[in-house]
């Protein structure tokens, strides 16, 4: 037997009371699942883009609000309550007979796409840690030389891949993004990379200066920042970002994995370092 459910939305409608009043009530349907199981619980997570049924069998069911089914969670029996917070990264789990709550961390795996972007390392290297960066965010400048000594540390482990996510306060990050992919036409991505982040000024003239420093080949590189296939690869990462939820700079994926940890080499090693066993024993079964 199918169990459903309905998420609805209900809107009200403030009045000022002189005498007796009635207030309007709307009911209005946003979505509606057919369950493949008898649901106990169903919470929302705050941005409206996720919803998690606590089902009978001891799992979660997690629908996306665009795409339908995205994830199963199994979190046991006895579990018969759920609330969602942090957008949707936390869950508090209550069990009533045993008079127990608990609170876990949520991760979703993203699909990041790597294909055709710039990266540092190995091109096979089985840990992948992609990048979105905004070049006129000064966290990503901080945070590439922590990459760089990741990659020092794991040659053979880890490659680094950069992915644009220009803000659109930042009234320079488009163009610096579009300069920095023709660079890379020229193979010259990461020496452009570096001076845009070293320079403490950017203006409009600093992508000429930096391009004609690195001896590139001045009317491609021009012609490279305008074409629709540099903005096209640049407009496909911000797709790829907004899938994976990404809303701000920098934001690191460790093998389609976010990362919330410190933002320092010895924390990235860390999980790095559970990645190489998690793969280790994959490779093993």
């Amino acid at each position: 037997m199918k169990y459903w459910t309905r998420i609805i939305g209900v809107g009200l409608m403030t009045v000022t009371l002189a005498t007796a009043a009635h207030a309007a009530v709307g009911l209005q349907t946003i979505r509606e699942f057919t369950l493949p199981v008898k649901p106990l619980d169903v919470a929302l997570s705050p941005d409206g883009r996720l919803t998690f049924v606590l089902a009978d069998n001891g799992t979660i069911l997690v629908y996306a609000v665009d795409s339908g089914l995205k994830d199963t969670i199994t979190v046991g029996p006895g579990i018969d309550r759920i609330a969602v917070a942090d957008e949707g990264h936390t869950l508090v789990l209550t069990n009533s007979k045993t008079k127990q709550v608990r609170q876990v961390a949520v991760a979703f795996q993203a699909m990041i796409d790597i294909a055709d972007s710039p990266f540092k390392g190995k091109k096979d290297a089985p840990i992948v840690l992609a990048v979105f960066s905004d070049f006129q965010c000064p966290h990503c400048g901080r945070i590439a030389p922590v990459l760089e000594q990741v990659l020092e540390h794991n040659p053979e482990t880890v490659k680094i891949v950069f992915k644009n996510f220009p803000l659109n306060m930042h009234k320079l990050a488009m163009p610096a993004a579009q300069a920095a992919m023709a660079a890379h036409n020229q193979g010259k991505f990461w020496e452009f990379h570096n001076q845009i982040f070293a320079t403490p000024n950017l203006a409009p003239d600093s992508f000429t200066k930096i391009a004609t420093g690195l001896g590139l080949d001045m009317a491609r590189f021009e012609a490279d920042m305008k074409a629709p296939a540099t903005q096209n690869k640049i407009m496909a990462d911000m797709r790829n970002a907004s899938a994976a939820e990404v809303n701000g700079t920098p934001s690191i994926f460790v093998n389609g994995w976010l990362y919330r940890g410190q933002r320092t080499p010895e924390a990235m090693q860390q999980v790095v370092d559970q990645e190489v066993t998690k793969l280790a024993a994959t490779k093993k079964k």
